[in-house]
């Protein structure tokens, strides 16, 4: 949308975004010496199709996570994890499915209660460095009123478990299309009750297709069970396990490397 009086050429237009103003201010920090940038901004951005004002929320963040030390010399950078978990905790229960977005190398697009809230992702290098960034830039954007809305799920306190855990990797083929977030549902959905953790480790794709056609990829990921009232079998865990495999085999075609 176009003013008719603007006060020069960059400002001749209500802006569709607030990320292009986030990412200028990165640009300034980081000339300024700035290691790692943090920021975010409350604002409003007009869309063009509905010709209307949407409160939106925008971040963006680039640099070390934390301060180098001598446990830690080298340091990671932050990535777009760090600004997954952000949206998470703004938002719990957030959906992040991967899309395609100009803006972005990488794009998850933020659905609450089934809308489409905003986009997160990474920028290209190339547009990284344009920014004078020496390390990855992620940001994101969303509906100011879509968070607001969103339900804010109860948190539950609980002791501290007296009983061991036990651990059991996996290693499984599957579609290299297919992400590790429908694994993580499909898991989710059978209530396993003694399962107390999932997380993956570990991924191989090989492009000349000789060690694993070219359209899947190898995914290794670990399962963590606990009982809060005695310690566990490997039977048990085991057992678990087995109904785990079956499930994913079942709907996502799943195969596993014993």
């Amino acid at each position: 949308l176009e003013l008719r009086n603007p006060l020069g050429e960059e400002q001749s237009a209500l802006r569709p975004s607030m990320l292009g103003g986030l990412l200028a201010a990165v640009r300034r920090n980081l000339n300024y010496g700035a290691e790692t940038v943090r920021l975010f901004e409350i604002g409003r951005v007009f869309a063009s199709t509905e010709e209307e004002e949407v409160p939106s929320l925008a971040l963006v963040a680039t640099g070390p996570r934390s301060s180098h030390t001598w446990r830690d010399a080298a340091g990671s950078d932050i990535d777009l994890f760090d600004l997954r978990g952000v949206i998470e905790a703004l938002a719990p229960g957030a959906e992040l499915v991967k899309v395609e977005d100009g803006r972005f190398g990488l794009a998850l697009e933020i659905r609450i209660g089934g809308f489409v809230a905003g986009v997160a992702g990474q920028l290209k290098p190339g547009a990284a460095r344009e920014l004078d960034a020496r390390a990855a830039v992620v940001a994101a954007e969303l509906r100011l009123d879509a968070l607001q809305a969103a339900p804010l799920a109860p948190r539950a306190f609980v002791p501290s478990p007296k009983f061991p855990t036990i651990t059991r990797d996996m290693a499984a083929i599957l579609p290299r299309a297919l992400g590790f977030g429908e694994v993580e549902r499909v898991v989710r959905e059978v209530k396993e009750p003694l399962l107390a953790g999932l997380a993956p480790f570990a991924i191989f794709t090989d492009e000349t297709g000789v060690k694993l056609p070219a359209d899947r990829k190898s995914l290794a990921f670990s399962l963590t069970f606990r009982s809060s009232e005695r310690t566990l079998t490997a039977d048990e865990v085991n057992a678990a396990c087995d109904r785990l495999k079956a499930r994913l085999r079942e709907q996502l075609g799943i195969e596993f490397r014993e």
